[in-house]
């Protein structure tokens, strides 16, 4: 599992899109043949960054 951050145009606006987190992993999920990471809600991806931070001190 592979967790990417980044910005993302998931609506093809072509307008830089936002900062989101997405997920994906053994080359799913994708849409026709193209790589679609699964894009993760702001509230859940603020806990998970946080949750990460919080235990650093602990992985080093």
């Amino acid at each position: 599992m592979v967790l990417i951050y980044g910005h993302y145009d998931h609506k093809h606006e072509y307008n830089g899109g936002t900062k989101e987190l997405g997920v994906h992993w053994d080359g799913y999920p994708q849409s026709r043949g193209i790589l679609s990471p699964c894009v993760i809600l702001a509230n859940t991806r603020n806990a998970m960054l946080s949750g990460l931070l919080h235990q650093l001190p602990t992985l080093q």
